[in-house]
């Protein structure tokens, strides 16, 4: 018997990461895949962390992360897939990738910038580091 397949949408609270969301919505909708949504804080800086309460912190983690997803939750709840919603703190590159391996996903559906050809070869970009990190099909929605 083959598993339910597992969708990874990283979400920003950008129009372009719900883009991506309503297209692994879409094909939840078609075969009946989980959809999980991802929100990955960038930690903050060790000087700051050095001056402000932890609770501080993880209240501005929580603040932060529940802005980039209202929009998502609301979009997962109203499809009615399957699916769940998980927050996580570090590089965004390294955080996808590990939870692509810790939760069995099948496929990686992400938003796309669109950085330009100068500042992405420059800078790269997580959705670049992503296709380089996992072993899953990843889907880039424009």
């Amino acid at each position: 018997m083959n598993a339910t397949p597992k969708i990874l949408v990283p979400v920003d609270g950008s129009d372009h990461a719900l883009t991506a969301l309503r297209f692994a919505l879409a094909r939840a909708a078609r075969d009946g895949s989980e959809v999980h949504v991802l929100n990955v804080r960038t930690p903050v800086p060790q000087a700051v962390s050095d001056f402000v309460r932890r609770e501080n912190i993880d209240s501005f983690y929580r603040e932060e992360a529940e802005a980039d997803l209202t929009a998502a939750r609301a979009l997962l709840k109203d499809s009615g897939a399957p699916g769940k919603v998980a927050v996580l703190i570090g590089s965004p590159a390294d955080a996808i990738a590990q939870y692509v391996r810790d939760n069995a996903v099948t496929e990686v559906i992400m938003g796309r910038r669109g950085l330009g050809r100068l500042a992405g070869l420059l800078m790269g970009s997580v959705a670049t580091q992503v296709l380089h990190l996992v072993d899953v099909p990843v889907t880039l929605v424009k």
